[in-house]
């Protein structure tokens, strides 16, 4: 009988230390969101890789296992619940009998558990593809003006162009009637002289 009790003390040390490094792990998690910044401060590419890293990690992909954005827990389990009822029927016991009742509240369980879990990375994600909409909005129109001065640059340059054009054209013309008055102007002289 003593030897059962000393098992059954290391058991309860073994859950106390198991539950300890569950809690320094979330402590961790924690600070590495803090150490992710603020979703304003985040570069483009930083987003982009977050979002990503994000997808990967809690498998978004799967749309029978994970909520669209802002769908309300039961529109998710709604649309998804074969799935939920499935992995509840398969985890039950070998032996135990689930009623059609029982499965699906084990099967909504389930979902209400990965729509807890996936809520506020939703959330996150959410955000971060709406700043990176955002900046990418911004940088288009950022390129939009630009383009725009450009054009309106190549407008007034242009305009310059034309304008110093039709002067050189009209210095040209005074020029051309200048020589042509003095080469007749010159004509009328010989033609006197010859009087």
């Amino acid at each position: 009988e003593d030897g059962g009790d000393d098992d059954d003390e290391e058991d309860d040390e073994d859950d106390e230390d198991d539950e300890e490094d569950e809690e320094e792990e979330d402590d961790e998690e924690g600070d590495e969101g803090d150490e992710e910044g603020n979703v304003n401060e985040m570069s483009p590419k930083e987003r982009a890789e977050r979002v990503k890293k994000l997808r990967e990690t809690l498998q978004l992909g799967d749309e029978a296992r994970t909520p669209l954005p802002r769908e309300p827990l039961r529109d998710f389990f709604r649309r998804t619940r074969d799935t939920w009822m499935r992995q509840a029927f398969e985890n039950r016991e070998s032996d135990e009998r689930l009623s059609g009742k029982e499965v699906r509240r084990l099967g909504f369980r389930a979902a209400e558990a990965r729509f807890r879990e996936l809520y506020p990375v939703l959330q996150e994600l959410d955000e971060l593809e709406e700043e990176q909409r955002l900046a990418e909005e911004m940088q288009e129109q950022e390129k939009q003006r630009i383009k725009d001065k450009l054009r309106e640059k190549a407008k007034k340059r242009k305009a310059q162009l034309v304008k110093m054009a039709k002067k050189e054209k009209k210095d040209r013309e005074k020029k051309e009637k200048k020589k042509k008055a003095a080469a007749g102007g010159s004509d009328d002289e010989d033609s006197e002289d010859e009087d």
